[in-house]
Formats: C-alpha cells, sequence, structure tokens
C-alpha cells in the first residue's frame, strides 16, 4: 500500500475520531477554497466568514470549491466536513490527457443556491438546473439517451402534465400495455390497430363518421331491441336472405313491390287479400 495513502487514511481517522467526541454544532457549509487532500476553507453560511476544516469523509472524497458539505464543529471551534452533499467534479479522460474535460458551472463560492450547468468537452449544455425556476433539463447534445432499471422498475411522476414528443415515432411496447384515465382525448390523421382479438365494454357508444365500412366472415349481433333508421335508402345485398320472426311480422310501406324473376309463395293458414 503507498505510504502517502497510509499516512492520509490515518490522518482521516485521527481526526474522524476526534469531533466524534466532541462535536457540538453541525450545519451545512459550502467549500470556498481547498489547501490540501485533507484541509479546506468552508462558509456555513452565504454572509459568513469562510473558516479552516478539516476533511474527515471515506472513500477518496477530492474536495472543489463549490461543493456543499456537512460539517461538525467542537467545543474548541474547530471544524470539520464529515459528509457530502453535493460535489460535481469535472469528468477529465485519462486515456487521452491533450482532450478538453467535462466541466461543471455551479453556484458562486459561499452560495449554496444557484444554478448549476454540466457541459461536455464541446461546452454543449448535458444537464442544467435553475432552483429560481424550479427546473431540471437533460440534454443529449447527440446521439441517443436511455433510462435503465434493469433490476427495478421506473416511475415518472408530476404533479401536473407529463408530455412526450417524438418528432418522427413514439413505440410503447411490454408484456401488457395499461391505462388508467377519467378522460381520454387523442387526436389522429391515420389509426391502424392490428391484434389477435378485441373487447369492449362500454356504458354508452357513439359513433360520428362519414362513412362505416366493415369487413368480416361473420357478423353476429344481440341486442333486446334494434332500431335503425336510414333517410334515403336502406339496401341490403345477399345471396339468401333469412328473416325468422317469433309472433308477428309487420312491413308498412306507401307502395309495395315484390318482383321474383321465377315463382312467389305465400303459405299460411289464412292469407287475406284486401
Amino acid at each position: 500500500m503507498n505510504a502517502d495513502r497510509v499516512t492520509k487514511d490515518s490522518t482521516l481517522r485521527t481526526d474522524a475520531a476526534g469531533w466524534s467526541e466532541q462535536a457540538t454544532g453541525i450545519a451545512l457549509a459550502t467549500v470556498t477554497g481547498v489547501a490540501s487532500s485533507t484541509r479546506v476553507t468552508v462558509s456555513r453560511g452565504a454572509a459568513a466568514t469562510p473558516r479552516p476544516a478539516t476533511i474527515a469523509v471515506f472513500g477518496g472524497y477530492a474536495a472543489r470549491a463549490g461543493d456543499v458539505v456537512l460539517t461538525a464543529e467542537t467545543d474548541a471551534a474547530d471544524l470539520y466536513v464529515i459528509g457530502v452533499v453535493t460535489a460535481l467534479r469535472a469528468v477529465t479522460d485519462d486515456a487521452d490527457p491533450g482532450r478538453a474535460p467535462s466541466r461543471v458551472e455551479g453556484p458562486a463560492p459561499g452560495s449554496v443556491e444557484g444554478p448549476v450547468v454540466i457541459r461536455d468537452r464541446a461546452g454543449r449544455a448535458v444537464l442544467e438546473h435553475d432552483p429560481e425556476r424550479g427546473k431540471i433539463v437533460l440534454h443529449a447534445p447527440e446521439g441517443d439517451l436511455e433510462l435503465r432499471a434493469d433490476h427495478g422498475s421506473v416511475t415518472v411522476v408530476a404533479r401536473d402534465d407529463v408530455k412526450l414528443h417524438g418528432k418522427r415515432r413514439l413505440d410503447l411496447s411490454g408484456a401488457t400495455l395499461g391505462a388508467s384515465a377519467a378522460r381520454v382525448e387523442a387526436l389522429v390523421g391515420d389509426v391502424r390497430v392490428v391484434g389477435k382479438s378485441l373487447r369492449t365494454a362500454f356504458e354508452t357508444a357513439r359513433h360520428a363518421t362519414g362513412i362505416l365500412e366493415v369487413q368480416a366472415r361473420r357478423i353476429v349481433e344481440r341486442a333486446k331491441a334494434t332500431y335503425r333508421d336510414a333517410e334515403d335508402l336502406a339496401q341490403t345485398r345477399a345471396g339468401r336472405v333469412r328473416t325468422v320472426v317469433e309472433t308477428t311480422f309487420h312491413v308498412l310501406a306507401g307502395t309495395a313491390i315484390v318482383k321474383a324473376e321465377e315463382d312467389v309463395k305465400l303459405k299460411g293458414k289464412k292469407i287475406h287479400l284486401a
């Protein structure tokens, strides 16, 4: 193990033990300067004077001006950094040191609140956080953006609207697609649905269309009562027509014409012609 690392870890352990036994006040602070890997200056308020503090955080934390940390103060007025709240790092590329690193534009030193912008090597914004407007924007300047939860779920919750926009195509796929809403509104130019079966259940269904066409091998309709009203022409073209009525069959017309190329048969116990 590296001797410098042993010395650093030993110092952190000693410092951590010291503040844990003597800490009297814990508060958020902003790192305003970095003196070494274990010593920084922090401001415990926007108007507070920066004070030196000892880093007592394990895990390889590298302090940077603008970081928001959790500090503890001892009875002797010594400050220790015991936790990290916000530490946005500049990303470097070890494989290509000559390339410009990504950078973070954060709040001004001494200020906890303020806009934060993470930019890529080309200077394009990747993440924007503006607390004054209450808005966070995640950018993908080029290429794709993918959210994955390989061992869990992804939940998007909003107080107001959730909007999805795609200039070319919007795909939804899954073993089951569920939707629940008090009201559904859709405005589309063309709809095409292909499936194995379709079942719908509505208390009331109304269709308003210019032309309605149905093509099927068999149509089965069941209803307690059926009413159809055609203002102009109602025409049925079929190879055979059979109407089965249990009680009475009424045909009412201003003029009735029955025409057959061959026989016309009327069969009944009584036939009345008037």
